[in-house]
Order: C-alpha cells, then sequence, then structure tokens
C-alpha cells in the first residue's frame, strides 16, 4: 500500500525514490495525520531522522551517523543510545562550506527542499500525543534539534528552524533537560534572534520541559 511504498522509497536513498516518498507523506500528514501513526510503520521515524540529518553535510564537511554502540567519542558519530552531550561543541568544530543565499546550486535546492519535506512531515505527525510520546525517546531526535538550531544564520534554513522549533514545542514536555543540556541551551539561544515567531516558539518550548 502506499503507507509502506513511501516508507521502503524513504530508506532506498535513491533521491528519485525520496522525492516519491517525500510528496506523499507530506500530504498523508496533513490529510491523515489524526490516524497516521509511528507505531504502525516502524523505522518510519528513523528514517525521516536520517533523512533530516542530511541537514549539516549542506553547510559543513561531515555526514552523521548514529551508533548504538560504544563509538560515539568520534566526530561524526551520534550516541544513539544516550543521546551527544557535546554534540554543540562538535558542530562548532565542523570545517564550514561556504554557502551563498542568493546563489544555491540546482543540487543544494533539491536536498534543502527535501529535507524540509522530511521535516514538515515529522511537525505534523507529532501533533498526534501517541507521535510525539513514541519520539520522545529517540535521542538522535534530540540531537537533530540541536544540530538544526545550531546552523548558521541564513535565509534558507528559516523555514527548516520553524519547523523545528514546532516539534521541539510537542516534545519537551517529555523531557527533563538539565542547565547544560545541548537542546536546552539551543532553544534559549533562539531568544537572541529577531524572529519573533521562533523567539515565542522558543519560549513556548522552555515553558512545558
Amino acid at each position: 500500500n502506499i503507507y509502506v511504498r513511501c516508507l521502503l522509497a524513504l530508506k532506498s536513498k535513491i533521491p528519485a525514490e525520496q522525492d516519491y516518498a517525500l510528496h506523499h507523506l507530506v500530504k498523508i500528514s496533513m490529510e491523515r495525520g489524526d490516524k497516521y501513526r509511528f507505531e504502525s510503520f516502524p523505522g518510519l521515524a528513523e528514517a525521516l531522522i536520517e533523512k533530516m540529518l542530511e541537514v549539516s553535510s549542506l553547510f559543513y564537511d561531515v555526514e552523521w551517523e548514529v551508533s548504538y554502540l560504544d563509538n560515539n567519542r568520534i566526530l561524526p558519530i551520534l550516541n544513539g543510545l544516550d543521546g551527544t552531550a557535546d554534540i554543540i561543541r562538535r558542530i562548532a568544530q565542523l570545517p564550514r562550506k561556504d554557502v551563498d543565499d542568493n546563489i544555491m546550486t540546482a543540487e543544494f535546492s533539491d536536498r534543502l527542499l527535501q529535507i524540509n519535506e522530511a521535516a514538515l512531515t515529522f511537525r505534523n505527525m507529532v501533533m498526534l500525543e501517541e507521535n510525539v510520546q513514541y519520539v520522545s525517546e529517540l535521542h538522535p531526535l534530540r540531537d537533530f534539534l540541536s544540530i538544526a538550531l545550531n546552523l548558521p544564520q541564513l535565509e534558507c534554513v528559516v523555514e527548516l528552524k520553524h519547523y523545528v522549533l514546532d516539534i521541539a514545542e510537542q516534545l519537551t514536555k517529555y523531557l527533563r533537560l538539565d542547565v547544560d543540556d545541548p537542546l536546552y541551551l539551543s532553544l534559549i539561544a533562539q531568544l537572541q534572534t529577531r524572529d519573533r515567531g521562533a523567539i515565542l516558539t522558543s519560549l513556548r518550548a522552555i515553558s512545558r520541559i
């Protein structure tokens, strides 16, 4: 069926297949978000997170990999079991790519569109309480939120950051965050921006912790 077809297409890593999957996932999550549950499609949440993590490679010389073994001390490895406590420091060490907001290649635009569609799908799905409970224990999601909120201050990532803040707003009521937690620090940092929408959503997310 269309649901399984989209899941397998997303996992395939084939750009044309992922285009198909993300186009339909956005539509499904908008039209049937009240019934579309992550638990019914094992691996869908993880596949969307993996796709969203690709955003870093657009701006930095890195390709994140989630590991569930004790080898997360290596820079591009994210700790899938407990979260990556030093993720902000790791981001600061990454070699930065020269990205011009006004001139983007077709490949860059296509990849960013896919990532935005994955984030929009995820954002739509966590509006359902069962879904946000399901993903609240996925530490790679928390790492992604921290990574996305620490992307360069460019116009091309504003849309993604708003989806990320919407996800965080739904998620934080299920989280215990210490004052040095990367996600907490990333949300606090949004209060220094000039984006009123980002500030208000960040405040709501923080107040729900």
